[in-house]
């Protein structure tokens, strides 16, 4: 098996090849040598697949012995691998490929803004599943899941405002030990994670950290995290996402940027433009340390119920009620019909096997959406060069939210009960900026996806608070002067549009006719632009 190993820093030991960190039984964080060391302790299949269960960390592995050759990642898919006929890497890009679109997978991409897990948008480049070991065999190639977030009834406890701080504690405090003595930045926001990461760093002793928030002067994203950060005596910047997007509407040509959206897109993701844009002002301004870890709070709060309203979803919910909610609700553009059989198909088996449709639907959208965009999206540190810390996905936390009753995961119950005690008692506002509104109604949601793009347009109000609408105005050109959109209405939001072009970046659609170049009826099942 060649191995093309080129973007991330590798340690090897005895044919196995790890990168990343995890936590050891003594609370010592294993990483370099002695990570691999750790993993080089399988000697098989089996051994390997018990060993996967058991870690808790950020990382990625390879196993490339004589009679054993296998590939896993974490639970988030930090550290992302992909493989094809002649080859296994850390990047898509070193894997030959014969130029042949995965169908299916660009559909997904298309209804969802990447791809479902184990894909990217070309047929012979795939890549390995979050919480998965790809094994290779004389019989072929196949994927064990060593974890899932799926639970039968049976299986679930509850758990008490006590426990979760319990816990939030003993993760925080490996995190620390993790972080050293080396800087710390906390991309702050108004809602409850991000703040809540900073609140339990300065309990747990970090006293000197960088908080910074992209955004609108006087909002009250941007007032809770100021509050937040000048309370517990953190530096705090404020990036204006409008002055950003005007400092940053040039060239889409530009090399750091052409490298930034690789990096972060990899044939499976679109990408995010404030950030990669606000960071590269920090840097150029002086602001980071070149040894700064970052710990963002990326959707921190969805193991804790966080989609389940606004998915409409229930214990009683049905595999119909189920698929019309990720496609629906989950999904931010258009699906297509073959996307949502393979959704009802998913839900259909899933319930079949004894779970419960709370945990279906967790495990899809973590699978398919946090663990492939989500988490994804904050590669944007590594492209600097940086580490990132997801405390909030530590595997302890996880798995004491993963057999809550339904009851303790609407709207975040317990989750939000003990985030208020711990804001309260540092003095921090339990009050967070969005809220949750009243779940659109389906038939509305239904008609909405059915009008034609520029009708829709007009009837959508395109937030812009962050700068990012402005930032990719040259990416909407580029998108009507190649003839993918029929006109400069041809969206209906800011993602959508870097969605499009990211397509048409990844899948070389560059003439101004073939641009409809797009998938045919029959293959896309009627999908396009």
């Amino acid at each position: 098996m060649h191995l093309y190993l080129t973007r991330h820093t590798w340690h090897q030991h005895e044919g196995v090849y790890a990168c990343g960190f995890c936590y050891g039984g003594n609370g010592r964080v294993l990483s370099g040598p002695d990570l691999a060391m750790h993993f080089a302790s399988a000697s098989d299949e089996a051994s390997l697949f018990r060993l996967l269960k058991a870690v808790n960390g950020q990382f990625a592995v390879i196993v490339d012995r004589e009679g054993f050759r296998a590939a896993a990642v974490d639970r988030t898919r930090t550290i992302p691998l992909f493989y094809s006929d002649g080859g296994l890497a850390d990047q898509p890009y070193s894997l030959p490929r014969n130029g042949d679109i995965d169908n299916m997978a660009l559909l997904q991409y298309r209804a969802s803004g990447n791809t479902f897990a184990g894909k990217t948008l070309y047929k012979d480049i795939r890549q390995v599943p979050a919480a998965a070991m790809v094994c290779w065999r004389n019989s072929g190639v196949q994927t064990l899941q060593y974890w899932t977030l799926l639970c039968r009834h049976d299986d679930e406890r509850t758990a008490t405002v006590e426990e979760v701080d319990e816990c939030l504690h003993e993760v925080f405090q490996r995190t620390v030990e993790n972080i050293g003595k080396r800087p710390v930045a906390i991309p702050l926001s108004g809602g409850y994670d991000s703040r809540l990461i900073a609140v339990m760093l300065k309990q747990h002793g970090i006293t000197d950290a960088l908080c910074y928030h992209i955004g609108h002067p006087g909002s009250d994203e941007e007032r809770y995290a100021r509050e937040a950060a000048e309370k517990l005596g953190f530096k705090y910047i404020f990036l204006d996402g409008e002055k950003l997007a005007a400092e940053n509407t040039a060239s889409l040509d530009d090399t750091d940027f052409c490298n930034y959206y690789q990096y972060v897109g990899d044939y499976t993701n679109f990408v995010w433009l404030y950030e990669y844009y606000g960071l590269k002002r920090m840097f150029s301004a002086g602001y980071i340390a070149p040894d700064t870890v970052f710990l963002p709070g990326h959707s921190g709060d969805f193991i804790a119920g966080s989609h389940l309203r606004k998915g409409c979803i229930s214990p009683r919910s049905s595999t119909n009620a189920l698929a019309t909610s990720i496609v629906l609700r989950s999904f931010e553009y258009r699906a297509g019909v073959r996307v949502a059989k393979e959704v009802r198909d998913y839900f259909k088996k899933e319930l079949a096997g004894g779970h419960t449709a709370v945990s279906a639907y967790q495990w899809f959208i973590m699978q398919n959406r946090q663990a492939q965009q989500i988490v994804n999206s904050t590669k944007v540190y590594g492209f600097f060069g940086h580490q990132v810390l997801l405390p909030l996905w530590d595997n302890s936390l996880v798995d004491l939210f993963r057999t809550l009753p339904y009851k303790q995961l609407i709207d975040c119950t317990l989750y939000t009960d003990c985030v208020k005690r711990i804001f309260s008692k540092a003095g921090l506002s339990t009050e967070r900026a969005g809220g949750g509104g009243r779940p659109a109604k389906l038939p509305r949601l239904a008609i909405k996806r059915m009008l034609p793009k520029a009708v829709a347009n007009r009837m959508v109000s395109i937030g812009d608070e962050t700068g990012e609408y402005a930032m990719c105005q040259p990416m909407l050109r580029e998108l009507v002067d190649t003839g993918c959109y029929p006109s400069a209405r041809h969206f209906t939001s800011s993602n959508e549009i870097i969605k499009d072009w990211y397509e048409l970046k990844a899948l070389r659609r560059q003439s101004r006719n073939g641009c409809q170049a797009r998938c045919t009826a029959k293959a896309c099942g009627g999908d396009s632009f």
